[in-house]
């Protein structure tokens, strides 16, 4: 049993026994009082023949261990169980630590407390703080709305494109300072932009920027590039301030060893491995063409360089909550430096979570494509960085050349990327032609997806009630759009010709594009290996204390406490108004509308159903629900 360590030869050193407080140290590191407690059998077991008189002690006070009327510790394994409702991730401490030097950081640790004030107010007084962030960007957004407004010679469309792209590249592009990008660089935009049938089009930046000179008087101009920089801190000074300063958490964080990221390359190889046996199905069974071409994207996945100017740069990486993501633009997972410290079966689920993207039901799809590289520049203007205009290439099959150039620039030599989705299956067979591109690995349609047994449970009842893309919604926006275009476009129109086209785009890559309501299913697939994969890794082990049983809900669970931590204030007076009522309600009903379901509903329905992960925290209820295992076809 893990925390019993040997000292010399006296067997196990039992120190400072209690029966007035149950205080134990066991072994040289393991001290577990009553907010720790113990199953005695479990302690009895572990213990030798000639240590038989410290477990009949430990037999006497049944006082000091939570237990069950058949004897066993008593774990329920749900969130609010296990994390006491959040209590183990009280504002005051900044992490769970683990006597390894990994911990969980707390992300409802407050930096600068109050003394003078209790606990509850300081949480208030930081949540007031992120909604006021929160608001001061919405209310820089309809500043800009009202500067569209009053600008001459801008069509309806153009105003209404300009103020919802504005806190997108777009907006940074063509008015921010810190992406500065060469006249003759594409973006997208409705044009012309005094056309009130205008359409969005790929138009040069240099054009953009002159044509809204000649709308917008310099204030205008300067209000929209404020706001625009102003919702958008400097990169650079991000990284500056990420690297230079911070909390001891942070800096704890940002400190890690080389060890350390050898270990973590180890468990990436672990879950890689992990994930290939799911395919097969079974460890003598011939993979069928379908699997075979997963287990190949599996196999050249690319891990970032863990000291790489990506990682460094990255927004992810030098956010407040790290983690790690997958890139399909060259097949790579990406584990940000400051993530590294977590537990294992914390930081393990993370990794498997984001291998398993790149068979995920949507990124299955797309296959694995081989670049090559000097044809791709060969395509290539280096005056506009797109295709050369002589090569007869589609506007289309230009903006996929540049893109497979930013990808391979980047040193990847093969790509993931949802080319079809994005340039069109046409496009996407033009360059495999040109000698572009060459399939690795094909894609794989849902019919042939091995796991759509696995992704049928888990839209079930049964299975958890995930949210597929649905179809009346498509239906909706179908019949509202044609709506809307039949006024617009007049007698010559074709509504059910389009609405047609329209239902057939939706249809061709399911579930990887939804309406309002997100497709869930590529996040809690990513979820479900990562149980599986977690729950391999700690076969034979027992996590006995609260907080050994919190590694692998690790950074789900800091992340759902710190939700609930920031909206648990009394917001009676300063936000009871009618618009921070509506802005506060909009904004947790866009959130319901995420692909990523709630952090409490995945531990809930996915990591603490897996029956391998239950075993080891030693959970005593009765799980809820089906944990959908794959069957072999």
């Amino acid at each position: 049993m893990k925390g019993f360590q040997p000292v010399g030869s006296f067997g196990f050193l039992l120190v400072g026994l209690s029966i007035f407080n149950c205080e134990i140290t066991l072994g040289e590191t393991s001290s577990i009082g009553n907010e720790g407690k113990l199953g005695f059998r479990d302690v009895i077991s572990t213990l030798s023949n000639q240590d038989r008189e410290i477990g009949s002690y430990l037999q006497t006070h049944p006082h000091c261990f939570e237990m069950s009327d058949d004897g066993e510790i008593k774990v329920d394994c749900n969130f609010e169980a296990l994390t006491k409702s959040c209590e183990m991730f009280s504002p005051d401490k900044d992490r769970i630590a683990f006597s390894d030097g990994s911990f969980i950081p707390n992300f409802s640790y407050l930096t600068d407390v109050d003394e003078n004030t209790s606990l509850e107010e300081n949480i208030a007084k930081h949540a007031i703080q992120d909604n006021d962030n929160r608001m001061s960007g919405l209310e820089g957004l309809e500043r800009a709305v009202q500067v569209f407004d009053e600008a001459e010679g801008l069509s309806d469309r153009a105003r209404l494109y300009m103020a919802t792209n504005l806190s997108r590249a777009f907006g940074r592009i063509v008015f921010g300072k810190e992406l500065k990008k060469s006249p003759e660089f594409l973006v997208s935009t409705v044009w012309p932009l005094d056309d009130p049938a205008a359409t969005v089009q790929q138009v040069k930046l240099g054009d953009v920027q002159s044509a809204l000179r000649s709308k917008l008087n310099e204030s205008q101009w300067n209000s929209i590039a404020e706001i625009v920089d102003s919702n958008h801190e400097s990169l650079p000074d991000r990284i500056i301030a990420s690297q230079g300063s911070g909390t001891d958490l942070e800096k704890d964080m940002r400190n890690v060893s080389p060890e350390r990221k050898k270990k973590v390359a180890e468990l990436v190889e672990f879950a890689r491995q992990k994930l290939i046996a799911k395919i097969k199905g079974a460890p003598n069974r011939i993979p069928n063409k379908a699997e075979q071409d997963l287990i190949r994207k599996v196999e050249q996945i690319v891990v970032t360089d863990f000291d790489s100017d990506r990682l460094a740069t990255n927004m992810t990486c030098t956010g407040s909550i790290p983690n790690a993501f997958y890139m399909p633009s060259d097949n790579s997972i990406n584990i940000c430096p400051n993530f590294m410290n977590a537990p294992d079966e914390s930081l393990l689920g993370v990794i498997a979570h984001e291998i398993a993207h790149s068979v995920d039901p949507c990124n299955s799809q797309f296959g694995l494509q081989e670049m090559n590289k000097e044809k791709i520049k060969g395509l290539i203007d280096p005056a506009t960085g797109v295709g050369k205009a002589d090569q007869g290439l589609s506007e289309p099959e230009k903006m996929a050349v540049s893109a497979l150039e930013d990808f391979s620039m980047d040193g990847a030599g093969k790509t993931a990327f949802p080319l079809d989705l994005v340039f069109g299956a046409k496009t996407k067979s033009k360059l495999i032609d040109l000698g572009v591109l060459s399939e690795f690995a094909d894609p794989v349609k849902p019919e042939s997806n091995p796991f759509k047994g696995v992704l049928a449970c888990l839209v079930s009842e049964a299975g958890g009630g995930f949210r597929d893309v649905a179809k009346d919604e498509i239906d909706k926006l179908v019949s509202e759009v044609t709506e809307t275009r039949s006024e617009q476009r007049g007698a010559g129109y074709d509504a059910a010709a389009d609405a047609e086209k329209i239902r057939t785009a939706f249809g061709m890559y399911p579930g990887c594009v939804g309406v309002e309501d997100h497709s869930q299913l590529g996040e809690v697939f990513s979820d479900w290996v990562a149980a599986d994969v977690v729950g391999d890794y700690l076969e034979g082990q027992s996590l006995v204390t609260d907080e050994d049983r919190l590694k692998p809900m690790g950074f789900f669970a800091s992340i759902a406490c710190k939700i609930r931590h920031d909206a648990s204030y009394d917001s009676s007076d300063r936000h009871s108004t009618p618009g921070a009522v509506i802005t506060s309600a909009l904004s947790d009903f866009y959130r319901a509308s995420d692909p990523h379901p709630s952090p409490i509903k995945r531990l809930n329905d996915i990591l603490l159903r897996n029956d391998k992960v239950r075993k080891a925290i030693g959970c005593t209820d009765q799980k809820t629900g089906n944990a959908c295992e794959r069957t072999s076809s």
